[in-house]
């Protein structure tokens, strides 16, 4: 398990990019970090090298990716503190409604379900289940709105999104 996390942050850290983009393809806004911010990525990134059961670390790492919109380190980070510890009830869906915000394909839609499935044994949770049906409504809604319409998250996107 220990050299799961380690071959995974070292795949993380091969991206040494000091800008990272939206995680949507259909976005050209780019996103520049911080230099402290991507020391802080680094010193986190070799913490969890020597010591994959840090929680805390975990934690803080999740939110700083988050927080810079690293999604691609977003997704390895998330994948390998849930391979160390389960995850609570936030952060499932914290995860998950990211995963929809960024679907843009049935791909996106399988792997949402995917997530949905290990949260469930991961944590029981009443919140969790109607989460999951709401959120696969609203995903697959969203997929045949952008199928339908050929729709890349614009105006009339933006529309939509403010009535539901």
């Amino acid at each position: 398990n220990d050299n799961q996390v380690g071959d995974m942050l070292g795949r993380v850290k091969e991206d040494d990019s000091l800008s990272s983009r939206s995680s949507s393809e259909d976005s050209s806004m780019e996103f520049e970090i911080n230099e402290d911010d991507m020391k802080n990525i680094m010193r986190l990134e070799t913490s969890l090298e020597e010591n994959p059961n840090q929680y805390d670390v975990h934690l803080e790492y999740v939110a700083l990716l988050r927080t810079c919109r690293m999604q691609e380190r977003l997704k390895d980070a998330r994948r390998c503190m849930h391979e160390t510890f389960p995850m609570q009830e936030d952060m499932w869906l914290e995860w998950i409604h990211d995963e929809i915000e960024n679907a843009e394909s049935l791909e996106d839609l399988d792997r949402i379900g995917e997530l949905f499935d290990a949260c469930h044994k991961d944590y029981l949770s009443v919140t969790l289940w109607v989460e999951h049906i709401g959120c696969a409504g609203h995903a697959i809604l969203k997929m045949l709105l952008l199928s339908m319409y050929q729709v890349e998250k614009n105006d009339d996107w933006d529309l939509y999104t403010c009535a539901v």
